[in-house]
């Protein structure tokens, strides 16, 4: 494919107009408005010229957000968008939707404001049917107009989402005693010396490089790299380029830079270079829109490490020859082309704003203390690294040791998060613990004012967790009885799985929490007694109840009957699975794709009589797709049933089961617990059939 510049113009006589500084999302090939579960409206297709609506016979692979693949405009000409005059990030989604598409069965030409590709053939660059791939390019609206052209070469256009971003800009403010050691300005704005500086390495895929100017500041010059992802070829699915320089840090503990990306949530690392050729990196996700720093002590540089650091002297006497830049393709983002800014390469001489425990937290008592972790005991992150596992079947997460951000010691945990199709992200490490004279768990968190969850989970026989919402920015000592967490008979002395998760519970797509200081302990005031099961929800126990466990509305399957939405739970989560197809042919499909996991089960009032409880399941996660890999045990009013293994039992993933229950009540309640024996017990669905009263 081949991308150049250039210009056309298109007038539309219908057109709607739209706010100004807001983004403008486009469903197209929808016909209702929309609002994702990030809160974003996408309006229904409007301002096009030609085309009809199609929907998409083909599974969307690898994605977050499969809904806005699911339809499209087949042989549009034109979108025209009536906008204030001013730059903005253009996204453009595209999937190909004929099952039998081979390379080169449609090729057509586009143009997003000034910039025009040619010879675009979806099903080339993303390597089959159903893959998305997305474009984010930057345009300039100077007649309150943007045009979007699209011209058929060989089969019919296509389209199946656009988003419209207008640019902000930052306000970077002075520290004292900074190195600015690279801001660009020395080309004048020339991008062909700019070029001059840079090498590409030729067999990855395609990075170009440009100046820009008042991009992430006004009056600054920002590099601007274009770049494209795709599954083709040696060293596949990731770009770089290298960039040379010549700057001492001597003397300095700290790098900053700015960052505008591209809302790709794909992950970019910088990659800092000494003079004999020994590398440190920071790696961070191209998640949002708005400019943002990226911050890292010289001494927790992940890669190959700088030699000359060491805790009794901080400093560095190494001159940086060279920086590498480079964007990879994970399973949080898609396949596609993408823009993304870096500017403003500042050294510190020390790290600023310290962060410190609250004034009210006291120190953590000895006796029965047990210390869990307080990362103190790592110098370099590869050490960190090797003792926690990255969870691959949530989002991205990145952990790193941090000097300032910290309860007390030398270093706390920086987690960096972004969100995969799942909604959360985390990692994991295991222990070999005794905890038998212990009845709380303690630790040092600094939330990031994102809303979303704080998962701290400890597999202790079972998996039991506790949630916290990360409001506000001032650090906190959390103290959790171990009756707070999900479940019930814990052993407490044997090798613990400790997990820290960040579930989306908020508008943000990913953030940054630090935790230390994790500890358990006694406190002789922690009232031990069981926490009592919620009130049973009522039920009439004179029709068929159907309830949709995770599910926050009330749904209708294939065969015409309602199912309520979740409700009568004790404790857990709701969760969904936002697959096209999966469970395609069940007349159950859209209750399967919902659940309620880490409960302890659910209870309803009833009338005293005889009843059929039917339990619904099907694994949708890849992580238990190996039986054994979740087991959890089934009691329903008293009575022990089987052990419940979906995958096994199913016959794999996405296929349903049903266990069936002959209830008789007579204390008007129907109780169904579940107990977690290898992971979280789950379930989808709840029928109850009244038979005799």
């Amino acid at each position: 494919m081949k991308k150049i510049i250039g210009f056309m113009i298109f007038v539309s006589i219908f057109r709607l107009s739209f706010p100004q500084d807001q983004p403008l999302r486009i469903n197209v090939g929808s016909e209702k408005d929309f609002t994702d579960q990030e809160g974003r409206f996408w309006k229904a297709d409007c301002n096009f010229d030609g085309g009809r609506i199609i929907s998409n016979p083909v599974k969307v692979h690898s994605v977050n957000n499969p809904w806005l693949y699911r339809k499209a405009r087949l042989d549009a000409r034109s979108y025209s968008l009536s906008l204030p005059d001013g730059k903005y990030l253009v996204v453009l989604h595209f999937v190909e939707t004929d099952s039998s598409a081979t390379i080169g069965s449609r090729i057509f030409d586009f143009t997003a404001g000034n910039n025009n590709w040619q010879d675009f053939d979806i099903y080339n660059l993303s390597s089959g049917a159903g893959i998305p791939y997305v474009i984010s390019t930057v345009a300039e609206v100077k007649s309150k107009t943007l045009n979007i052209v699209l011209a058929p070469k060989k089969g019919k256009t296509t389209l199946s989402g656009i988003e419209i971003i207008p640019f902000k800009q930052a306000l970077i403010k002075s520290i004292p005693g900074e190195y600015v050691f690279e801001d660009f300005s020395k080309f004048r704005g020339n991008s062909s010396e700019l070029q001059k500086n840079c090498t590409r390495w030729i067999v990855h895929n395609e990075i170009t490089q440009s100046l820009e100017k008042d991009i992430i500041e006004k009056g600054k010059y920002a590099i601007r790299c274009d770049y494209r992802i795709n599954t083709m070829g040696p060293y596949a699915e990731q770009a770089w380029f290298d960039y040379r320089i010549n700057a001492d840090l001597t003397g300095y503990s700290s790098v900053e830079f700015w960052v505008k990306p591209d809302g790709s949530n794909r992950k970019a690392t910088v990659t800092f270079i000494n003079e004999n050729n020994e590398q440190g990196s920071i790696q961070f996700y191209l998640k949002g829109y708005d400019p943002f720093p990226v911050r890292s002590s010289l001494k927790n540089l992940g890669g190959v490490w700088w030699p000359y650091y060491s805790k009794d002297n901080p400093s560095f006497n190494c001159p940086v020859k060279g920086m590498n830049f480079h964007i990879h393709f994970d399973q949080s983002s898609v396949l596609g082309e993408g823009t993304v800014y870096f500017g403003h390469f500042r050294a510190l001489k020390e790290e600023t704003d310290p962060v410190t425990a609250p004034p009210s937290a006291k120190p953590f008592q000895e006796g029965n203390t047990v210390h869990i972790e307080n990362f103190d005991i790592y110098s370099r992150n590869t050490e960190l690294w090797s003792n926690y596992g990255w969870t691959s079947h949530g989002g991205m997460a990145m952990l790193s040791l941090d000097s300032v951000n910290k309860c007390n010691g030398t270093n706390s945990l920086r987690m960096d998060y972004a969100f995969g199709k799942r909604g959360y992200s985390g990692f994991v490490m295991f222990k070999e613990l005794d905890l038998t004279r212990c009845n709380v768990f303690r630790l040092w968190v600094k939330p990031d004012n994102s809303g979303n969850l704080l998962k701290l989970f400890f597999a202790i026989g079972g998996r039991y967790e506790f949630h916290y919402p990360l409001f506000g920015t001032r650090p906190i000592i959390l103290e959790i009885p171990f009756k707070s967490f999900l479940g019930r008979d814990i052993n407490l002395k044997q090798n613990i799985e400790i997990g820290y998760w960040v579930q989306k519970n908020g508008k943000n797509d990913g953030g940054t929490v630090y935790i230390d200081q994790i500890e358990a302990a006694f406190n002789p005031s922690i009232d031990l007694s069981p926490t009592p099961y919620p009130e049973p929800y009522p039920l009439s126990g004179t029709e068929i109840s159907r309830i949709d466990c995770g599910s926050a509305e009330n749904k209708t399957d294939g065969n015409g009957n309602v199912w309520l939405s979740d409700r009568g739970y004790y404790w857990g989560n709701p969760s969904y699975f936002a697959g096209s197809d999966d469970y395609s042919g069940s007349p159950l499909a859209e209750i399967l794709r919902s659940e309620r996991f880490g409960g302890e089960g659910y209870g309803f009032s009833v009338p005293n009589g005889i009843y059929t409880v039917n339990l619904y399941f099907a694994e949708s996660w890849e992580g238990a797709k190996i039986p054994g890999r979740r087991v959890f045990g089934l009691v329903v009013n008293g009575m022990q049933q089987k052990e419940i293994d979906v995958c096994a039992e199913a016959g794999g993933l996405y296929k349903p089961m049903v266990r069936s229950i002959k209830v008789h009540v007579v204390s008007n309640l129907i109780q169904i617990l579940l107990h977690a024996k290898a992971n979280h017990p789950k379930i989808d669905g709840i029928e109850i059939i009244p038979e005799l009263r």
